[in-house]
């Protein structure tokens, strides 16, 4: 029993230290209007996959083809399409996926290289939808492959949308690389004639997500100064780890403090923010990962027939936050839930 309060003790000094600024992020930094909650993406938590007229999908064939069991893939997943009546009352926007793109070097060269990274990422959709076609960056590079618009299309698309969903998770270091130009036979990867090397974060396990919210503020204002400063929703950004790990997920808590702490920021830059979402609020079936690791506040356990959901420490610290309860306040109760909830998953496992 001693050797028990000595380690909570121990605990508790490190989580303080971990996390030295948490009581200061409160949720009353935020606007009334700026909005909180936690994402999913149809296929990889839906299930369901041969009730009310659904046809296979891409996914379905690849999943089948990949991973077999039907738990594994997405014919039952989190069996949501059967549990989420009682709580849909959402609406559908526009959304993309956007890497931070930083030279490798100071040189012209491979600053031109960092932004035709982001013309071929982030240009690709958003140079369309706001100016009516695609970078000119693009059109240089892809030329007839790329697929051209009418006068009459090109005025239906530009300032189309009223907000921007986007998808944070990696960065990358570019390089210029123009020998890929060369190529006869060349695809999407080689049009944008860069080398790129993943940014590593400090402290950072090889299966986590880097927490680099410097980065992330950098896409934010590079997405402002090219097209203006539309309504910005963060619809997924978050930690991974491995499935059947703890549920005291701390890694994840850090990078949602760390997240949110820099989108104060960003409001206080004027940048037009107006949500956050961390992905996932489940262990959903990742498109390429399976079920053998997840993004989620809440854990899904695959050998109960009722796939019931355990809360994980992040859960339990976005509610604080959510609530205007500070994280320190909160820390004996927190772990007490988690540390029950965590005996429960190792017993069943």
């Amino acid at each position: 029993m001693q050797l028990m309060v000595k380690v909570f003790a121990l605990l508790q000094i490190f989580l303080v230290a971990l996390f030295p600024a948490a009581h200061a992020l409160r949720r009353e930094e935020f606007p009334q209007e700026f909005v909180f909650g936690a994402s999913t993406s149809a296929y990889q938590v839906e299930g369901a996959a041969n009730e009310d007229g659904r046809k296979p999908s891409i996914w379905d064939t690849f999943a089948h083809a990949t991973y077999g069991n039907e738990y594994i893939g997405g014919d039952v997943a989190c069996d949501h399409y059967h549990k989420y009546k009682a709580m849909q009352q959402g609406i559908i926007g526009l959304n993309i996926v956007s890497f931070g793109y930083l030279p490798k070097t100071n040189s012209t060269d491979d600053v031109r290289a960092a932004q035709r990274a982001r013309d071929f990422n982030i240009g690709w959709f958003m140079d369309p939808i706001t100016f009516g076609d695609y970078p000119d960056t693009m059109r240089r590079n892809a030329g007839s492959r790329l697929p051209s618009f009418t006068k009459k299309e090109s005025n239906l698309i530009r300032n189309s949308i009223d907000f921007l969903g986007v998808n944070f998770y990696f960065s990358f270091y570019v390089k210029n690389n123009p020998g890929n130009l060369q190529k006869e036979d060349r695809d999407f990867i080689a049009d944008i004639a860069v080398e790129s090397e993943r940014v590593i974060g400090e402290d950072t396990a090889p299966y986590e997500v880097p927490i680099t919210p410097d980065i992330f503020l950098g896409v934010l204002h590079s997405i402002k100064k090219a097209y203006g400063n539309i309504p910005i929703y963060i619809h997924e950004n978050g930690q991974r780890t491995p499935h059947n790990s703890s549920l005291r997920d701390w890694s994840r808590v850090k990078l949602l403090q760390e997240y949110i702490g820099s989108l104060v920021d960003a409001l206080r830059s004027g940048l037009n923010v107006k949500g956050y979402f961390v992905w996932s609020f489940l262990d959903v079936f990742e498109l390429v990962s399976g079920f053998e690791i997840g993004y989620g506040l809440y854990y899904v356990d695959m050998n109960d027939p009722n796939l019931r959901r355990l809360p994980k420490l992040s859960a339990e610290w976005y509610s604080s936050f959510l609530k205007g309860k500070p994280m320190d306040s909160k820390i004996k109760e927190i772990e007490k839930n988690v540390l029950s909830h965590d005996t429960q998953l190792h017993n069943a496992t």
